[in-house]
């Protein structure tokens, strides 16, 4: 619960000081088109960095918490560009910053979902590892259901949450482009790496409730966890499909709260820029008509129309059914020989970041360099400027604590002590207040 909170909550703190400092502090000049670049620049190599890290992980919190530094770039991304507008396009930027916002709200849903499932797969097998588990949905089949929508959702597939914020985000890094190029350059790698957001929540919920069976040797029966743990994971699955649903309803409070932070009239209505319909979805126009529609309504009514004729295929057809064991070639194997487990997921890709210099060898994106320990005496100058803990550190506690001592022998544990310090106490406090009185006249 706490990792959700801070992963879901505490850290857009950031977002929201930025987005203040910049609306509503700052007035609007070179300088804000100057931070908006960095800004948004700074937030794609988070998407960057933070996402390509999390791919290699096989640990579920680590997995998550790089998620978060991926995701937290995508919001800077697209509020950096709403910045970087400020002075010259009102509705590009309300737009942009919009954007980001609408990802932060979308993003506690899921993320806070995402550590939840999570949590309960801890609860149930006692495990984070990803190699250790494996086929769990037949233990936990409603925390599966909303770890797939919520996987869905972080990875911006339609017609999910993640989809419609991103969508916004890459709709304002193309708009800026055609004023600043290097919007879309940021763009495009916002959106090759949403894909590598997919491959690793892909690997996140197949390890842990496909393939073959592994419990971390639990035994741990059949059953959900309980309803104090499951209602939350529910709602916020429930959250990511509505909101990608229908966008206008987070959208609409999104544009209230940023058009709130400039003066009245900076902007256009909500209606003439994303359109009025709850239905019909966005349509983007930044004041010379439409530009980009996206109606997930639509796209959802196509979806489920194909997966039923598909599915009256499937019935019509009556095919039996039948459940075997897997056959190994008639070499006798354990299922945990043969599991594919987590550390197998994307290994070409893992090693297409394999850096090799002469003896050195590095791989992730995170550079390691090993230094040689300085071995220093105790007699060496620098060893005694560095000794911070000798000069520094032990005095001051030393010193703390001997005024502690001092300030403890006044707890003599008798009551006319204790007055005597009360009435001290209140001539002080007295004394002080009738300075501050006449130093004011």
């Amino acid at each position: 619960p706490a990792s959700a909170a801070f992963a879901g909550s505490m850290t857009k703190l950031g977002i929201y000081g930025i987005v203040r400092i910049f609306c509503d502090i700052l007035p609007a000049s070179s300088f804000t088109q100057s931070w908006g670049l960095i800004i948004a620049v700074f937030g794609t190599l988070s998407i960057f960095v933070g996402t390509l890290t999390a791919l290699v992980q096989e640990d579920t919190k680590r997995l998550l918490s790089f998620h978060v530094i991926g995701q937290m770039g995508y919001m800077f991304l697209g509020i950096g560009i709403g910045t970087y507008f400020i002075p010259t396009q009102p509705v590009l930027a309300i737009v942009g910053i919009g954007a980001g916002v609408f990802h932060l709200v979308n993003h506690v849903c899921y993320k806070s979902c995402l550590f939840f499932n999570a949590g309960s797969v801890f609860w149930k097998v006692g495990a984070r590892n990803l190699n250790v588990v494996g086929g769990l949905s037949r233990l936990l089949p409603l925390t599966a259901v909303t770890t797939i929508i919520a996987s869905l959702a972080i990875a911006g597939i339609p017609p999910f949450s993640g989809f419609s914020s991103k969508w916004l985000i890459y709709q304002a890094a193309v708009q800026g482009g055609y004023s600043h190029p290097l919007f879309i350059a940021l763009g495009i790698i916002a959106i090759f790496i949403s894909a590598v957001t997919l491959a690793s929540f892909i690997k996140f919920f197949s390890s842990i409730f496909f393939g073959k069976f592994a419990d971390n040797g639990t035994n741990a029966p059949k059953g959900e966890v309980p309803l104090g743990m499951m209602l939350p994971q529910v709602v916020l699955a429930f959250l990511c499909v509505i909101f990608g649903i229908i966008p206008l309803l987070p959208v609409k409070f999104v544009y209230t709260a940023v058009t709130g932070l400039f003066e009245q009239g900076f902007a256009k209505s909500i209606a003439e820029i994303y359109g009025a319909s709850k239905i019909a979805g966005l349509s983007l126009n930044f004041g010379e008509g439409l530009v980009a529609g996206w109606n997930p309504v639509i796209i959802l009514a196509a979806a489920l129309f194909c997966f039923g004729i598909a599915w009256y295929f499937f019935r019509a057809g009556a095919a039996p059914a039948r459940a075997g064991e897997t056959w190994y070639c008639g070499e006798a194997h354990t299922d945990e020989e043969v599991r594919y487990n987590a550390h197998s997921f994307y290994l070409p890709f893992k090693q297409l970041f394999r850096i090799r210099v002469g003896s050195h060898e590095q791989e992730g994106v995170y550079p390691r360099i090993k230094l040689k320990p300085i071995q220093l005496t105790e007699t060496n100058p620098l060893k005694r400027i560095t000794n911070i803990d000798h000069w520094l550190y032990e005095p001051v506690v030393n010193g703390l604590m001997a005024g502690f001592r001092r300030l403890s022998s006044t707890h003599s544990g008798i009551p006319h002590v204790y007055l005597l310090w009360l009435l001290v106490g209140a001539i002080a406090a007295v004394v002080v207040l009738f300075s501050l009185s006449a130093g004011a006249f």
